[in-house]
């Protein structure tokens, strides 16, 4: 296995949007800082790609989804093959995780 290339969904992206707006009605510089966190924290996936926690709301899918966390935030990924992980979600945990399932079926295509 080589270095692993990560790919963001649109849909993750668009959260990720949506995260910064609502976190720079409070704060910009609180905003910036989780954002850049949850940009980061997949690098790790790039020299192991397993790391992150199997996702148990998700697992009856059986597409191996896992996830990482950056502050209160779960950053979503599936390996696609043995060289790209694929960022399907960034969820707040601070929501019900019954509702990571339906919003998976939306992210799982490419």
């Amino acid at each position: 296995m080589g270095k692993i290339k990560i790919i963001w969904s649109d849909f993750s992206l668009d959260r990720i949007e949506d995260i910064a707006i609502e976190l720079e009605k409070d704060s910009f510089l609180a905003a910036q800082n989780v954002v850049s966190a949850i940009f980061d924290r997949p690098n790790q996936l790039k020299t192991h790609p397993l790391s992150g926690a199997i996702e148990e709301y998700l697992k009856e899918l059986n597409l191996g989804h896992r996830f990482l966390l950056a502050y209160s935030y779960k950053i979503i990924y599936r390996m696609i093959d043995d060289n790209t992980a694929y960022i399907t979600d960034v969820f707040p945990t601070r929501k019900d995780p019954k509702k990571i399932k339906p919003r998976a079926k939306k992210t799982n295509q490419l």
